[in-house]
């Protein structure tokens, strides 16, 4: 399956990167997230659109951890390298993203997927992702304000929150 560049999931990509450009702060150089409901329908965001694409054109949603049965996740925080399907990770490793995590909230009729990586190798890298679990759970306030604020006033926000 390929997603035309029209698409609204790979359209936001720029906006997206902008949102999340003072993660690099702390190193975590990718974001993305999944909307996955109970019905089937999903949404998808990444500040990488070509892997997102890759997923698509892989077939990966089809096996995917974030589609299979969205309504059994409990709340947790999970390493890549802990997860099935160990496929898709590898196709971001070998972008360029060698491990991330994932943030998952379930609710009453979707379950939401907060995916940070750092594109480099760091062999501390799961420390930092811990280290600062309280300003990527911010990142699930962001999205509740990302259609009242404009980019500019979400930059600033998550700025603020590290410090810079």
């Amino acid at each position: 399956m390929e997603l035309s560049t029209s698409q609204l999931f790979l359209k936001n990509s720029n906006a997206i990167i902008d949102i999340c450009r003072p993660l690099s702060k702390i190193h975590i150089t990718h974001f993305s997230y999944t909307k996955s409901y109970h019905s089937g329908q999903r949404v998808y965001f990444s500040t990488h659109p070509e892997l997102l694409q890759s997923y698509f054109r892989n077939q990966f949603h089809l096996i995917g951890n974030c589609e299979f049965n969205p309504g059994t996740y409990r709340a947790q925080m999970l390493l890549w390298s802990t997860l099935p399907h160990q496929a898709i990770y590898e196709d971001a490793r070998q972008r360029g993203i060698p491990e991330g995590f994932f943030i998952i909230k379930p609710h009453k009729d979707y379950t939401e997927f907060f995916n940070f990586a750092a594109t480099q190798i760091d062999k501390n890298i799961a420390n930092i992702y811990f280290s600062y679990i309280d300003v990527l759970t911010y990142i699930d306030n962001l999205k509740t304000k990302f259609h009242s604020q404009n980019k500019t006033g979400l930059i600033l926000s998550l700025g603020k929150i590290l410090g810079i």
